[in-house]
Protein backbone atom coordinates (compact mmCIF):
# COMPACT_ATOMS: atom_id res chain seq x y z
CA UNK A 1 0.00 0.00 0.00
CA UNK A 2 0.85 3.31 -0.31
CA UNK A 3 1.28 5.65 2.70
CA UNK A 4 -1.25 8.51 0.88
CA UNK A 5 -3.79 5.50 0.82
CA UNK A 6 -3.91 5.57 4.34
CA UNK A 7 -6.91 7.85 4.63
CA UNK A 8 -8.83 5.19 2.90
CA UNK A 9 -8.99 1.31 3.30
CA UNK A 10 -5.78 1.30 4.49
CA UNK A 11 -7.16 3.04 7.19
CA UNK A 12 -9.09 -0.01 8.23
CA UNK A 13 -5.74 -2.01 7.70
CA UNK A 14 -3.56 0.14 9.74
CA UNK A 15 -5.87 -0.74 13.17
CA UNK A 16 -6.58 -4.43 11.44
CA UNK A 17 -9.86 -5.28 9.77
CA UNK A 18 -13.12 -6.96 11.85
CA UNK A 19 -12.48 -10.38 9.86
CA UNK A 20 -8.62 -10.71 11.43
CA UNK A 21 -10.15 -9.33 14.83
CA UNK A 22 -9.22 -12.91 16.42
CA UNK A 23 -5.46 -13.14 14.92
CA UNK A 24 -2.48 -11.33 16.51
CA UNK A 25 -1.90 -7.80 15.04
CA UNK A 26 0.80 -7.98 12.13
CA UNK A 27 4.44 -7.89 13.69
CA UNK A 28 6.58 -4.96 13.72
CA UNK A 29 9.90 -4.48 12.02
CA UNK A 30 11.19 -2.11 14.64
CA UNK A 31 9.14 -1.83 18.11
CA UNK A 32 11.43 0.71 19.31
CA UNK A 33 13.91 3.98 18.38
CA UNK A 34 14.25 7.18 19.67
CA UNK A 35 11.84 8.13 22.38
CA UNK A 36 9.71 5.20 21.23
CA UNK A 37 10.21 2.31 23.68
CA UNK A 38 7.29 -0.14 22.98
CA UNK A 39 5.63 0.85 19.70
CA UNK A 40 2.43 -1.60 18.63
CA UNK A 41 -0.08 -1.55 15.63
CA UNK A 42 -3.09 0.37 16.51
CA UNK A 43 -5.80 -2.73 16.53
CA UNK A 44 -9.25 -2.42 17.02
CA UNK A 45 -10.00 -5.09 19.42
CA UNK A 46 -6.49 -4.90 21.40
CA UNK A 47 -6.76 -0.94 22.09
CA UNK A 48 -10.37 -0.53 22.45
CA UNK A 49 -11.11 2.03 24.94
CA UNK A 50 -7.62 3.26 24.54
CA UNK A 51 -7.04 6.71 25.44
CA UNK A 52 -3.77 8.87 24.97
CA UNK A 53 -3.60 12.50 27.23
CA UNK A 54 -1.68 15.65 25.99
CA UNK A 55 1.64 15.74 25.76
CA UNK A 56 2.69 18.48 28.19
CA UNK A 57 5.98 16.80 30.06
CA UNK A 58 8.89 16.44 27.04
CA UNK A 59 11.37 14.67 29.75
CA UNK A 60 11.00 11.69 27.32
CA UNK A 61 12.82 13.33 25.23
CA UNK A 62 15.68 15.26 27.58
CA UNK A 63 18.39 12.45 25.49
CA UNK A 64 17.63 13.87 22.42
CA UNK A 65 19.80 16.22 20.96
CA UNK A 66 19.11 16.25 17.22
CA UNK A 67 15.61 15.13 15.56
CA UNK A 68 14.71 14.74 11.94
CA UNK A 69 13.82 18.12 10.25
CA UNK A 70 11.43 18.30 7.53
CA UNK A 71 12.25 21.05 4.05
CA UNK A 72 8.47 21.81 5.14
CA UNK A 73 9.47 22.65 9.12
CA UNK A 74 13.13 24.65 7.26
CA UNK A 75 11.81 28.11 7.65
CA UNK A 76 10.06 27.26 11.57
CA UNK A 77 13.04 25.31 12.92
CA UNK A 78 15.85 28.01 11.55
CA UNK A 79 14.27 30.95 13.45
CA UNK A 80 15.33 28.71 16.66
CA UNK A 81 17.46 25.83 15.71
CA UNK A 82 20.42 25.07 14.09
CA UNK A 83 20.05 22.46 10.79
CA UNK A 84 22.75 20.64 9.95
CA UNK A 85 23.11 17.04 7.61
CA UNK A 86 23.87 13.45 8.72
CA UNK A 87 24.64 10.67 6.74
CA UNK A 88 21.81 8.02 7.57
CA UNK A 89 23.49 4.85 4.65
CA UNK A 90 24.67 5.12 0.97
CA UNK A 91 22.38 4.38 -2.06
CA UNK A 92 22.54 1.88 -4.60
CA UNK A 93 25.13 4.16 -6.22
CA UNK A 94 27.44 4.20 -3.30
CA UNK A 95 26.73 7.41 -2.55
CA UNK A 96 25.96 9.06 1.13
CA UNK A 97 22.16 9.36 1.96
CA UNK A 98 21.88 11.88 4.30
CA UNK A 99 19.23 13.89 5.88
CA UNK A 100 18.66 17.44 7.67
CA UNK A 101 18.39 17.06 11.71
CA UNK A 102 17.46 20.45 13.93
CA UNK A 103 20.22 20.78 16.48
CA UNK A 104 18.57 20.42 20.16
CA UNK A 105 22.29 19.84 21.78
CA UNK A 106 25.74 19.85 21.41
CA UNK A 107 26.42 17.38 23.97
CA UNK A 108 25.57 13.56 23.26
CA UNK A 109 22.33 12.55 25.83
CA UNK A 110 21.67 16.25 26.54
CA UNK A 111 18.54 18.23 24.94
CA UNK A 112 18.90 21.74 26.07
CA UNK A 113 15.15 22.85 25.34
CA UNK A 114 14.08 20.98 28.15
CA UNK A 115 13.75 22.71 31.54
CA UNK A 116 13.72 21.07 35.09
CA UNK A 117 9.92 20.60 34.83
CA UNK A 118 9.83 18.66 31.30
CA UNK A 119 8.76 21.78 29.42
CA UNK A 120 9.76 22.75 26.33
CA UNK A 121 11.58 26.18 25.95
CA UNK A 122 11.48 27.18 22.65
CA UNK A 123 8.51 28.35 20.73
CA UNK A 124 8.32 25.29 18.00
CA UNK A 125 8.51 21.90 18.62
CA UNK A 126 9.60 19.74 15.58
CA UNK A 127 7.23 17.65 13.46
CA UNK A 128 8.99 14.40 14.25
CA UNK A 129 8.58 14.51 18.11
CA UNK A 130 5.17 15.83 17.88
CA UNK A 131 3.54 12.71 16.36
CA UNK A 132 4.73 11.31 19.89
CA UNK A 133 3.29 8.48 21.25
CA UNK A 134 2.05 8.10 17.49
CA UNK A 135 3.85 6.80 14.21
CA UNK A 136 3.53 4.91 10.77
CA UNK A 137 5.27 1.57 11.32
CA UNK A 138 6.19 -0.92 9.43
CA UNK A 139 5.19 -4.45 9.32
CA UNK A 140 7.44 -7.48 8.49
CA UNK A 141 5.33 -7.76 5.55
CA UNK A 142 6.21 -4.37 4.53
CA UNK A 143 2.84 -2.97 4.90
CA UNK A 144 2.62 0.52 6.40
CA UNK A 145 0.17 0.83 9.57
CA UNK A 146 -0.47 3.11 12.41
CA UNK A 147 1.51 2.26 15.47
CA UNK A 148 1.49 3.51 18.65
CA UNK A 149 4.09 4.03 22.03
CA UNK A 150 2.12 1.03 24.33
CA UNK A 151 4.98 2.30 27.36
CA UNK A 152 3.64 6.07 27.44
CA UNK A 153 1.89 6.87 30.37
CA UNK A 154 -0.36 8.91 28.92
CA UNK A 155 -1.48 5.97 27.26
CA UNK A 156 -4.05 5.01 29.44
CA UNK A 157 -7.89 3.50 29.77
CA UNK A 158 -9.18 7.22 31.65
CA UNK A 159 -8.11 10.18 30.75
CA UNK A 160 -7.53 12.33 27.05
CA UNK A 161 -8.80 11.51 23.85
CA UNK A 162 -10.62 8.25 22.60
CA UNK A 163 -8.43 6.29 20.06
CA UNK A 164 -11.23 3.53 18.95
CA UNK A 165 -15.03 4.24 18.74
CA UNK A 166 -18.07 1.42 20.35
CA UNK A 167 -18.17 0.70 16.71
CA UNK A 168 -14.17 -0.43 16.33
CA UNK A 169 -13.77 2.42 13.55
CA UNK A 170 -11.04 5.54 14.69
CA UNK A 171 -12.39 8.32 16.14
CA UNK A 172 -12.19 12.00 14.42
CA UNK A 173 -9.28 12.52 17.07
CA UNK A 174 -7.40 9.50 15.34
CA UNK A 175 -8.34 10.31 11.63
CA UNK A 176 -6.99 13.91 12.27
CA UNK A 177 -3.20 12.10 13.46
CA UNK A 178 -3.28 9.86 10.33
CA UNK A 179 -3.78 12.71 8.52
CA UNK A 180 -0.89 14.66 10.12
CA UNK A 181 1.43 11.16 10.09
CA UNK A 182 0.14 10.80 6.48
CA UNK A 183 1.35 14.31 5.74
CA UNK A 184 4.47 14.16 7.51
CA UNK A 185 5.83 10.92 5.76
CA UNK A 186 5.05 13.25 2.22
CA UNK A 187 7.11 15.63 3.93
CA UNK A 188 9.64 13.33 4.06
CA UNK A 189 9.56 12.15 0.87
CA UNK A 190 10.21 15.96 -0.06
CA UNK A 191 13.01 16.28 2.09
CA UNK A 192 14.80 12.94 0.83
CA UNK A 193 14.83 14.86 -3.07
CA UNK A 194 15.97 17.86 -1.74
CA UNK A 195 18.90 15.79 0.22
CA UNK A 196 19.55 13.79 -2.86
CA UNK A 197 19.97 17.13 -4.85
CA UNK A 198 22.63 18.49 -2.51
CA UNK A 199 24.68 15.52 -2.84
CA UNK A 200 24.10 15.34 -6.71
CA UNK A 201 25.58 18.93 -6.90
CA UNK A 202 28.43 18.27 -4.46
CA UNK A 203 27.07 21.12 -1.91
CA UNK A 204 27.73 19.61 1.13
CA UNK A 205 30.65 19.46 3.46
CA UNK A 206 31.79 17.69 6.58
CA UNK A 207 31.84 20.22 9.87
CA UNK A 208 32.04 20.94 13.36
CA UNK A 209 29.67 22.36 15.10
CA UNK A 210 30.09 24.40 18.44
CA UNK A 211 30.42 27.33 20.59
CA UNK A 212 31.90 28.60 23.87
CA UNK A 213 29.54 28.24 27.10
CA UNK A 214 29.23 30.68 29.51
CA UNK A 215 31.72 29.13 31.93
CA UNK A 216 34.42 29.61 29.21
CA UNK A 217 34.14 26.35 27.94
CA UNK A 218 34.44 24.87 24.63
CA UNK A 219 31.93 22.46 23.06
CA UNK A 220 31.61 20.93 19.69
CA UNK A 221 29.28 18.39 18.09
CA UNK A 222 30.89 15.95 15.61
CA UNK A 223 29.58 13.77 12.66
CA UNK A 224 27.73 16.34 10.99
CA UNK A 225 27.61 18.27 7.34
CA UNK A 226 27.09 21.77 6.64
CA UNK A 227 26.08 23.37 2.95
CA UNK A 228 29.48 24.77 1.87
CA UNK A 229 28.79 28.37 0.85
CA UNK A 230 31.95 28.29 -1.50
CA UNK A 231 30.99 25.44 -3.45
CA UNK A 232 27.50 27.17 -4.12
CA UNK A 233 28.40 30.24 -5.28
CA UNK A 234 30.83 28.49 -7.78
CA UNK A 235 27.10 26.54 -9.40
CA UNK A 236 26.21 27.50 -12.89
CA UNK A 237 24.05 30.47 -13.23
CA UNK A 238 21.95 27.82 -14.82
CA UNK A 239 21.46 25.63 -11.58
CA UNK A 240 20.90 28.86 -9.19
CA UNK A 241 18.33 29.57 -11.52
CA UNK A 242 16.87 26.22 -11.41
CA UNK A 243 17.11 26.36 -7.14
CA UNK A 244 15.88 28.64 -7.13
CA UNK A 245 12.55 28.38 -9.43
CA UNK A 246 11.85 24.86 -7.44
CA UNK A 247 12.49 26.55 -3.93
CA UNK A 248 15.45 24.89 -2.84
CA UNK A 249 17.63 27.73 -2.61
CA UNK A 250 15.17 29.09 -0.10
CA UNK A 251 15.36 25.63 1.95
CA UNK A 252 19.15 26.43 1.31
CA UNK A 253 19.64 29.91 2.83
CA UNK A 254 17.34 29.11 5.66
CA UNK A 255 20.03 26.21 6.58
CA UNK A 256 22.62 28.60 6.06
CA UNK A 257 20.98 31.26 8.48
CA UNK A 258 19.83 28.60 10.97
CA UNK A 259 23.81 27.93 11.72
CA UNK A 260 23.51 31.51 13.40
CA UNK A 261 21.62 29.81 15.87
CA UNK A 262 24.67 28.22 17.41
CA UNK A 263 26.15 30.60 19.89
CA UNK A 264 22.27 30.48 21.43
CA UNK A 265 22.40 26.78 21.60
CA UNK A 266 25.76 27.21 23.21
CA UNK A 267 24.66 29.44 25.69
CA UNK A 268 22.03 26.80 26.74
CA UNK A 269 24.66 23.76 27.08
CA UNK A 270 25.20 22.88 30.72
CA UNK A 271 28.87 22.84 31.14
CA UNK A 272 30.41 19.34 32.16
CA UNK A 273 30.45 18.59 35.90
CA UNK A 274 33.83 19.86 38.05
CA UNK A 275 35.89 16.36 38.81
CA UNK A 276 36.00 15.30 42.25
Amino acid sequence: MTLSNLNGNAANEAVSTPAAAAQEPPALKQTSYGIYRQLALLDRRVHAGKRVRPLTDWSLARETNAVFASVVEFYDIAREYPIAFVVVGRNDKNQPIVTPVAMLGLKDGQNVYIDAAGQWSAQYIPAFLRRYPFSLVQTVDNQMGLGVDEAWEGFNDTDGELLINDAGEMTPFMQRVLSFLDNFEQDVQRTRFFCDKLVELNLLRAGEIGGQLANGETVKAQGFFLIDEQKLRELPDATVLELFRNGMLGLINAHLVSVGQVPQLARRVLPTPAAQ
